[in-house]
């Protein structure tokens, strides 16, 4: 972005908003380029409403990184609108922790292959569109999955761990089919933890490995009866490996592992420990 003296002087006297507003239509890179143009210019890029950068701009990761580091720390904007580092990222990690705020924020990555979410807080709020292109989940939440699932039905991966559920909604949304789906990882940390295993293994016909896994104590689990309830499909046709760890020996885990061993029809592989 080049401006000469005389048209520099002229922008110049135009309100720090307007100025603001056209470099909003800048990429966010070269917004931030004009903070060299004089003294006035050199922190309208901070009050931005919007940040767009993509890593192909830079000459590394690392680079990509240090620039980030050095630059977002001094964005002084009360509202960020919008935020983007790349209409092509692939992987993306989200570390949500106990004291967040609770703004809503929308996260839309359309060609995001691993998406791991650590979610801990209290109140945050978060929309997360439909991910076409997702191959691999990892996925730890307390509660409010329900939409989180039904962007993530394309994944061939699914590490799931659900703790604390409120029992006020259904943890499984109607309709919800995990098409592509032959690896799970489940946590049954939740009292719920039964509806939510029936509806993923009737709703994953191709599923080839089940790993079922406890760290916590299970108490007031919700009544569910594996009895004539109609066989999930992939027991019947795929599942080829089972394991489960953290086996507390309680009633429930006894009815679900007779009603899979007696269905399981073409596995391979399984181990139960404590």
């Amino acid at each position: 972005m080049y401006f000469d003296k005389p048209g520099l002087g002229k922008i110049s006297e135009l309100s720090e908003d307007l100025l603001v507003k056209i470099l909003s239509f800048l990429p966010t890179k070269e917004a931030v380029s004009t903070s060299i143009l004089s003294k006035q210019w050199q922190f309208l890029w901070r009050w931005l409403p919007k940040l767009e950068y993509d890593i192909d701009d830079f000459e590394s990761e690392f680079a990509f990184g240090e620039y980030m580091n050095k630059n977002l720390p001094l964005h002084r904007a009360p509202v960020l609108k919008s935020f983007s580092l790349s209409p092509l990222l692939q992987r993306l990690s989200l570390n949500i922790p106990y004291e967040s705020s609770s703004r809503r924020h929308v996260i839309v990555t359309p060609s995001l292959k691993y998406f791991k979410l650590s979610d801990e807080g209290v109140g945050f709020s978060y929309l997360v569109e439909h991910m076409p292109n997702l191959e691999e989940a990892d996925i730890s939440a307390d509660d409010r999955v329900e939409k989180l699932l039904e962007s993530i039905t394309s994944v061939k991966r699914l590490s799931l761990s659900i703790y604390f559920y409120n029992g006020q909604e259904s943890l499984y949304p109607a309709g919800l089919v995990f098409n592509q789906l032959e690896h799970l990882k489940l946590g049954i940390g939740n009292r719920d933890w039964q509806q939510l295993l029936f509806h993923l293994l009737e709703h994953s016909p191709k599923l080839r490995d089940l790993y079922i896994f406890s760290d916590v104590e299970q108490c007031g689990i919700a009544p569910f009866s594996w009895n004539n309830i109609s066989v999930p499909k992939c027991l019947l046709e795929s599942l080829e490996s089972f394991k489960f760890e953290g086996y507390q020996r309680t009633p429930e885990e006894g009815e679900f592992l007779s009603f899979f061993f007696r269905n399981a029809s073409r596995l391979k592989s399984s181990s139960i420990s404590e």
